[in-house]
């Protein structure tokens, strides 16, 4: 035990997997700080506007990866035939 009276064995510790969402108030102004007008869209399984589960993110971001990866490969595709 340390001088808290904690127990080292006894203690744990927990990451939060979650994300919280907004509405922006203009799509286009989406940096740091950016206005908003609410929370986002509620989770297909969470059904809590601006609240997403972890396995919610995990599908959002699949979803935005696979659209870079495809813009990516169309236009490196592009420059390489040209």
């Amino acid at each position: 035990m340390n001088e808290t009276g904690l127990s080292r064995e006894k203690a744990v510790v927990g990451i939060p997997t979650f994300g919280v969402t907004y509405t922006l108030a203009d799509k286009r102004q989406h940096g740091l700080k950016a206005a908003s007008v609410g929370p986002g869209q509620a989770g297909q399984y969470t059904k809590e506007p601006g609240v997403l589960a972890y396995y919610e993110v995990l599908v959002v971001f699949k979803s935005a990866l696979r659209s870079l990866t495809s813009r990516f490969l169309s236009t490196t595709l592009m420059v390489q035939v040209e």
